[in-house]
């Protein structure tokens, strides 16, 4: 866990503030997919409405990792009592992957939104074909592969057993695999159309905010 910093700069605040107002939006909306729970007015009144897509994301990933916890002998995913916190664990490491690559607790790591995306993309139509990554050993992987494996590894690992299932069972893949990748492609393509939630970085010699947003002011919430 990464110890408390003191944001100094007025930028490394706003960014901060960006990203608290999206794990508050998320979690409006996580509330009402998972839990029933009514959608306050400000959900579709205000900028909260932009973060739909992401908890639709957060959600689908939840009901896969329903799916496979009971299901698989994946030692990574039977390391969790439940699919609720391995669930969690994924959403945490991926918001301190998030905050590492914005700047705030790490170096920036600027990547173009469509760029981004593309990728994700590229990635979801391997795992529909059922094209699992070579393993590779540990002792080889290269310092950066390292930091992000420590970031990713519930995740990836969860994809993986999902994936195994799908080729050993019919109804597992039509069922959930399907579905699962479906619904992220559907999300991502949401996500990378949505001009109203820009991807932005801390700019470490400038300490400017940098943003995918071109010819566009940031949002008031940052």
């Amino acid at each position: 866990m990464h110890p408390a910093i003191l944001m100094e700069l007025p930028n490394e605040r706003r960014l901060l503030n960006g990203f608290r107002f999206r794990y508050k939006a998320v979690s409006t909306w996580l509330q009402h997919l998972l839990l029933d729970a009514a959608l306050p007015p400000e959900a579709l009144e205000t900028d909260i409405k932009y973060f739909q897509s992401s908890a639709e994301f957060s959600a689908e990933l939840f009901q896969l990792a329903v799916a496979v916890h009971p299901r698989t002998f994946h030692p990574v995913i039977k390391a969790f009592d439940s699919p609720a916190s391995l669930w969690f664990a994924i959403e945490y490491l991926g918001s301190q992957y998030m905050l590492a690559t914005s700047g705030l607790l790490g170096s920036a790591k600027i990547e173009g939104k469509r760029e981004l995306t593309n990728k994700l993309i590229q990635e979801l139509d391997k795992l529909a074909n059922l094209e699992l990554p070579p393993p590779k050993a540990l002792h080889l992987l290269t310092v950066e592969e390292s930091a992000r494996l420590a970031y990713t590894l519930p995740g990836a690992s969860l994809l993986v057993a999902a994936a195994l299932l799908a080729k050993a069972d019919p109804e597992f893949d039509s069922v959930y695999y399907r579905k699962f990748i479906k619904s992220q492609k559907r999300y991502v393509n949401k996500w990378r159309n949505c001009k109203e939630v820009p991807m932005v970085w801390l700019n470490p010699k400038t300490g400017e905010l940098v943003s995918t947003a071109k010819h566009k002011k940031l949002p008031r919430r940052l």
